[in-house]
């Protein structure tokens, strides 16, 4: 077998070799985009998760400050919720005291 033919052998298996990978490199790029589609999934269904607490627990506040529950532990985690809004508001304050120096 000449030079060449070994050249030309060489050629065939490096681009036997490439395509391999290309193909893999391939499959591994389409099984990461299909990972973060259904990572995405799993967020949407995270977030409406964490909605439908935020909506029971807005129930049950509605109905605590009506007065229609007396529930101890609800009467504790509103006047919490009562006080971390007033932080809020507070350091909302502090910004806006901030911003007009």
């Amino acid at each position: 077998m000449s030079i060449f033919d070994k050249a030309v052998d060489f050629a065939k298996n490096a681009a036997v070799v490439t395509g391999e990978a290309a193909v893999s490199a391939a499959e591994k790029t389409q099984t990461a985009i299909e990972i973060t589609k259904i990572n995405a999934k799993i967020r949407e269904e995270k977030d409406a998760v964490e909605r439908c607490k935020a909506n029971i627990g807005s129930y049950f506040l509605q109905k605590l400050e009506a007065g229609e529950l007396e529930d101890l532990y609800l009467i504790e985690a509103s006047k919490e919720v009562q006080a971390r809004e007033q932080k809020i508001r507070d350091y909302e304050a502090e910004i806006a005291g901030l911003k007009e120096k």
